[in-house]
């Protein structure tokens, strides 16, 4: 059967499993395999493996208007036990404070799209302030189609990609400096 990755730039730890009445105002309130936007790293793990993490695991490194950042992956059963995820990706500020956070995982065609649809929803549910700027199917070079749904939110952004190439990938991007 055909897999469909699904990248999403936010999503709660487990989704299925997510009931909250409350309303949230900042999406650093929320986490992903326990990892939280605005707390520091050496929370989760000693300077050593931070280094060595930024040496051994870095995807990527740019500057924005808020600083440099740094993206890493921490695979499951390698460099770290994850519950949901086999890929937990990281974007850290110069200071190591998480401005970033994912989670990359196998999904099956008819699942990515339900689970995208009820993303999209508590998303927008549950930050009632936050606005769809877009949402469909779109072809690229390196990944092929891609469904996408884009999120904004006062600071940051969210969004939800479909790749028929067998992944769910979430993360969520704080903008504003923390």
């Amino acid at each position: 059967m055909k897999k469909i990755t699904l990248i999403i730039f936010f999503i709660f730890t487990n989704i299925l499993a997510f009931n909250t009445t409350s309303y949230a105002e900042d999406i650093s309130e929320f986490q992903i395999e326990g990892f939280a936007i605005g707390e520091n790293l050496s929370n989760y793990f000693t300077k050593q493996e931070i280094t060595k993490f930024k040496k051994n695991n870095l995807m990527d490194k740019y500057k924005k208007n808020s600083g440099e950042f740094t993206e890493i992956r921490l695979d499951d059963g390698k460099d770290i036990s994850l519950e949901t995820y086999q890929t937990l990706l990281l974007v850290l500020n110069e200071s190591n404070i998480i401005s970033g956070i994912g989670g990359v995982s196998e999904i099956k065609v008819s699942e990515c799209m339900k689970i995208k649809d009820e993303i999209k929803e508590n998303i927008l549910k549950i930050f009632w302030r936050s606005k769809l700027i877009g949402e469909g199917w779109q072809r690229t070079e390196q990944w092929g189609d891609v469904f996408f749904v884009g999120i904004e939110f006062e600071d940051g952004y969210a969004s939800v990609q479909c790749f028929k190439s067998g992944y769910l990938n979430v993360m969520t991007i704080l903008e504003k400096v923390i």
